[in-house]
């Protein structure tokens, strides 16, 4: 199992296995890996890498240098691990190869689909639904600063929490349909960096599904950057 030496203190904390299988774009376990010439061999879904591949320059979304848009090569040695490895669920705990653990986690009948309730910033007059999940602003993961929207969320780790490590629940993540409220990224400012750099109330269907949903928001995003 992989380690991580926590900033400041000393401790190694534990990393999820399932974490060197998951795209660092979508945060989800590899759909059609593949590797780009980004210089690093950085691996990412196929439709994660789709919308960086349309741009004039394209650029890695971890290391930010230049790769070819032409010269990806479909992740073998990776699949060939993913059908190799067995995992269990984290819902349900029974086993399966990775490969196949995207597919059960989004059908498992133990997993907890509740959403987190609203709370508004201040006191309205206005009725809201009472099951209707906040997406306006969040808490702080790490310190828990509070009233602070996506890009302030952002902003506030880099500047507060960039050389912290730690395993945390995002809580854009947690807003979101198919959010796992109980899922604890192993690096969570590099998650916010990675996943959240557009807001998702900007550019989706809420009634959309998790693969359509990020497909449209990384689109969009990326031909207005």
């Amino acid at each position: 199992m992989a380690m991580a030496v926590m900033a400041g203190s000393g401790v190694e904390a534990k990393l999820d296995p399932i974490d060197r299988f998951e795209c660092p774009v979508c945060k989800e376990v590899y759909k059609n890996p593949y590797h780009i010439s980004c210089g690093y061999n950085h691996t990412y879904c196929k439709e994660c890498i789709l919308p960086y591949q349309s741009r004039d320059n394209a650029q890695c979304p971890i290391c930010v240098r230049s790769f070819d848009p032409h010269d990806i090569t479909r992740a073998v040695d990776l699949e060939h691990e993913m059908r190799q490895t067995q995992l269990p669920c984290q819902w349900c705990g029974q086993p399966y190869k990775v490969y196949r653990l995207r597919s059960h986690i989004a059908n498992c009948k133990h997993r907890d689909v509740s959403l987190p309730k609203f709370k508004p910033v201040a006191e309205t007059s206005q009725m809201y639904p009472i099951n209707l999940p906040n997406r306006s602003t969040f808490i702080c993961p790490i310190c828990h600063f509070e009233n602070l929207d996506c890009s302030d969320l952002i902003k506030h780790c880099n500047e507060k929490h960039r050389h912290e490590s730690g395993s945390f629940v995002c809580p854009v993540c947690a807003s979101m349909p198919w959010g796992d409220p109980n899922y604890r990224s192993s690096d969570i400012v590099h998650h916010l960096n990675i996943r959240h750099r557009f807001e998702y109330d900007t550019y989706v269907d809420f009634n959309q599904d998790e693969d359509e949903m990020l497909k449209q928001a990384l689109q969009a995003s990326i031909e207005q950057a």
